[in-house]
């Protein structure tokens, strides 16, 4: 029988949301009588190529773009900025807007009629979303919810009646609700995209990208790697899934990696891979539906790129609640943790250093009473003084049990191997401890070892029935190991062990320190206790 059980709690994964301040990287010292005109300049540089974006996405047989960049920059540099400041950054996007759309020979009526589309739509959704939900947007369900309901649905949907209406008038196109339908569509799936890649990487800045480790960008690099080759052979030319259509939802996958493993920006930018991809070549009459017209296949593509992606995101946001309220489980176990050494190394220094003393001197005051005579009445001194020495001794065992003070002073090699000295010698048990490089390290993960080492022999002395046992402990590059095995009876069943209760304490001091718990037992051959501990790296230094 093999019982398992590790920290589901990680800190690699963190969340970003918005200040009330102007976004920033956080390693950038910017005047503050600068940062309203910067803050502002860059969203209307970035609206501008968003824009040039939006027209190599933008058929020549209709005005409408296919995906359109520039309303999602635009709401998420809303959502950045404090509310005092959008009449600037309106101001400032004005002039990019018109200079990208006068450049293609846009008539200046419907240049107009489209900024005010597209600025109704980023101020729609952002005083929306502020509304309801003012901080911290896409680091909780519900703020991930109010994101999809109102900047994402609600503000492309009432707008697009301008952005159709201005088509209509200025006679770019036939009809009216194929344009209203084109732009929703596309602006619905821009804003999903690129808003949460905005705001999530704008509110980190520059530093978080220098603290992420190593694996997690090659990881993230294979994901947007993989996630690209898949769409090119399902959505280029030859497709894939013209010959098996369910190869279609191949794109899933990654979509799916990229919630599980990471957060809403990466799974943002895996989508902005899969659309581009697969939109362009939508364009260009290739993909798994080329016999459709350009436009069937394009508002096709949009449609199923959301369906796909929003179900995630949701799940994303359920699952960032579960993390945020598995992190004030973990923090609310280790505090009470951390107040159960204190109060042990209290009632520790109370028994050690005032009731010991006292019976010390009791032992010493009837030692020298020994020498006059008896106690009126009969009493034996001889037996007084073995029943106070035996009480001091008693006593000065239970403080060293409470709290090791050998731990503290001579460090972790001698307090285990005092440890297992002291439960032989009470239990008959032949208990050996053995140890491999073995490294001073931090005082609470010292404390942690000891607690688990101490309440895995109490097990074995209390309930294994074992005639020897071995306590080692190991230490290798970033993490400690420590083994305690025995050759007793064994935990009869898995509910013994989950119900036992030095084995739930194992596990909550292992959990604790963010270690991993092995329990391998076999009946009437005796058990293994396997605890892996993560070393901190100014831990990793010195002897122990």
């Amino acid at each position: 029988m093999v019982i398992r059980a590790e920290s589901l709690f990680s800190s690699d994964q963190v969340f970003s949301g918005q200040r009330d301040e102007v976004a920033r990287p956080a390693d950038v010292v910017v005047p503050p009588q600068l940062r309203v005109p910067l803050l502002a300049l860059a969203t209307a540089l970035s609206y501008y190529f968003g824009t040039e974006l939006g027209y190599r996405f933008t058929p020549a047989t209709t005005p409408i773009g296919t995906l359109w960049p520039p309303n999602a920059i635009l709401l998420a540099a809303l959502l950045m900025a404090p509310t005092r400041i959008w009449p600037f950054l309106l101001i400032g996007v004005l002039p990019a807007h018109l200079l990208a759309q006068l450049s293609k020979g846009v008539p200046l009526t419907a240049a107009i009629g489209w900024f005010l589309g597209n600025s109704s739509e980023a101020l729609l959704g952002a005083a929306c979303i502020r509304c309801f939900q003012r901080q911290r947007v896409f680091e909780n369900l519900r703020g991930i919810v109010v994101f999809l309901c109102f900047g994402v649905l609600l503000a492309p949907f009432a707008t697009s009646f301008i952005d159709a209406a201005v088509v209509a008038l200025t006679h770019q196109a036939n009809g009216y609700w194929l344009p209203w339908t084109s732009r929703l569509s596309s602006n619905m799936l821009s804003e999903l995209i690129f808003v949460p890649m905005i705001v999530l990487v704008g509110g980190r800045g520059l530093s978080w990208m220098r603290t992420r480790r190593t694996g997690r960008w090659l990881e993230a690099i294979l994901l947007v790697s993989g996630t690209a080759i898949a769409s090119l052979l399902i959505f280029g030319r030859p497709s894939l899934a013209t010959r098996i259509p369910p190869l279609i939802c191949v794109p899933l996958v990654f979509l799916f990696w990229a919630a599980l493993r990471f957060d809403l920006a990466i799974l943002s930018t895996s989508l902005l891979v899969i659309a581009v991809i697969s939109i362009w070549n939508a364009m260009m009459g290739h993909g798994p539906l080329a016999g459709l017209s350009m436009t069937e296949n394009v508002l096709f593509l949009h449609f199923f790129l959301l369906g796909l992606t929003v179900p995630l995101v949701l799940m994303m946001g359920y699952m960032l609640d579960q993390r945020r309220t598995l992190s004030s489980w973990v923090a609310t176990r280790t505090q009470l943790l951390s107040c159960e050494d204190r109060e042990r190394e209290r009632i520790g220094r109370i028994l050690h250093n005032d009731i010991v003393q006292q019976l010390a001197l009791i032992a010493v005051e009837v030692d020298r009473m020994r020498f006059i005579g008896h106690l009126p009445g009969g009493a034996d001194l001889d037996t007084l003084y073995r029943d106070v020495t035996q009480v001091c001794d008693a006593t000065r065992g239970l403080s060293h049990d409470i709290h090791p003070f050998v731990l503290e002073y001579a460090g972790l090699t001698p307090a285990l191997r005092n440890l297992c000295r002291r439960a032989a010698e009470q239990s008959g048990i032949d208990i050996t401890f053995t140890e491999h490089d073995v490294r001073r390290v931090e005082l609470e993960v010292s404390r942690g070892i000891y607690y688990v080492a101490q309440e895995a022999v109490r097990n074995v002395v209390t309930h294994s029935g074992a005639r020897t046992a071995m306590v080692d402990l190991s230490m290798s590059g970033e993490s400690a190991v420590l083994r305690v095995v025995d050759d007793g009876v064994g935990i009869s069943n898995q509910e013994d062990a989950e119900h036992a209760t030095g084995l739930t304490n194992i596990h909550e001091r292992v959990t604790a320190l963010n270690g991993a718990l092995e329990i391998i037992s076999v009946s009437m051959k005796g058990t293994s206790v396997i605890a892996t501990f993560s070393l901190p790296a100014e831990s990793r230094v010195g002897r122990a």
